[in-house]
């Protein structure tokens, strides 16, 4: 099978994440795997290791009109068997020239609804194109539910759970924090992810403030976004600098990771989060919000769940990195659970998924 993927950026972002983790897969099983990309960034290297043929997009900013022709162009080029758009974006974009070009189409969903409220181009425009996607495949079943019953043609939604590179993960070794200006002797509590509204920024920082002032512990910020420079400025407000570090984009966040003493996500809304998972699988006690995505796979058996509250994170923060059994026994659980999510068993799905899609499309034409 010949698989087009698109997607608007290879930074690092959770979507970003999957697509690395998920080519390497494809083409051991056998598949012919083309990405179509506008922007490089972290995941470009996982990618071009993989085989998979990439494809940069020759446009000047993700708002520029000419990726409609660049990618029509590639498409007439790939001949692809089907086309996996990731990001609303690409939903948009991808979707529509499949649509035109009668190609089969799946639309990755990565978020909930939560996610599309406020944005009238993901709101209407991209719920109006999905009716008419061949598949849709999501990470959660929130991600499901914005699609189940929705769909034309028969269409089905499908969830995949996020799958792991965990033979390299259990490869890597911790960190050095010392590297990063921890004072030796002291712990650190992590967080990983997009700087977005998603991720409760205002309420990350505070809860590494008071983690900080109640404890030796060290509080670092791994991740890009609109909002680090906000971010920036409450640290240096708060007069946490020495404390708090906002390190940007990694390539070592696994080592970062089993580095960590906590691994911290304030999240509002999700899907199946990346971050979360890899902390899992690093070992890394987690102190997360209290929302129906992180519900959706974890308890209190596996993680310290808390309301969006600063005064209730701190005290949970605090607690993992104390002396109790609990943290320890909780990541133990954890990694145990994530260790059924390999990339070969997502790669084997998402392949019934694309040959039924497929199948159906055609019945359609005919």
């Amino acid at each position: 099978m010949r698989i087009l993927h698109c997607i608007p950026t290879l930074t690092s972002g959770g979507a970003e994440r999957q697509l690395s983790v998920l080519v390497p897969a494809q083409r051991a099983r056998g598949a012919e795997v083309h990405v179509a990309y506008a922007r490089p960034g972290l995941h470009l290297a996982a990618l071009q290791a993989s085989g998979a043929s990439l494809h940069q997009l020759e446009i000047g900013s993700s708002h520029d009109p000419r990726i409609f022709t660049a990618l029509w162009s590639l498409v007439s080029s790939v001949r692809p068997d089907i086309v996996h758009s990731w990001l609303p974006q690409m939903d948009i974009v991808a979707g529509s020239i499949a649509l035109c070009r009668g190609i089969p189409w799946v639309l990755a969903e990565r978020s909930s609804e939560a996610a599309y409220l406020d944005r009238f181009k993901d709101r209407v425009v991209r719920a109006a194109l999905g009716r008419w996607a061949d598949a849709v495949v999501a990470n959660s079943r929130a991600g499901e539910r914005i699609w189940s019953g929705r769909l034309r043609r028969g269409a089905r939604a499908h969830v995949v759970r996020n799958a792991l590179p965990l033979e390299a993960i259990a490869a890597t070794a911790a960190a050095s924090l010392a590297d990063l200006g921890v004072v030796e002797g002291r712990r650190a509590v992590i967080f990983v992810g997009r700087l977005t509204e998603a991720k409760n920024i205002g309420l990350l920082v505070a809860v590494a403030c008071g983690a900080c002032a109640g404890s030796d512990a060290d509080f670092l910020i791994c991740g890009d976004g609109p909002l680090r420079e906000q971010v920036e400025a409450q640290v240096r407000g708060a007069g946490m600098s020495g404390r708090i570090r906002v390190l940007g984009e990694r390539e070592d966040v696994w080592a970062l990771l089993k580095a960590s003493s906590a691994f911290v996500s304030t999240s509002s809304f999700e899907g199946q989060p990346n971050a979360v998972l890899e902390a899992m699988a690093c070992g890394c006690p987690l102190v997360v919000s209290d929302i129906a995505a992180h519900r959706e796979f974890l308890d209190e058996s596996t993680a310290a769940i808390v309301p969006l509250e600063a005064g209730r994170f701190v005290d949970a923060v605090l607690e993992a990195i104390g002396p109790s059994e609990t943290a320890a026994r909780r990541a133990r659980a954890a990694k145990a659970q994530i260790a059924r999510q390999h990339p070969a068993s997502a790669a084997a799905e998402y392949e019934v998924i694309y040959r039924e899609a497929v199948l159906r499309h055609q019945r359609c034409v005919e």
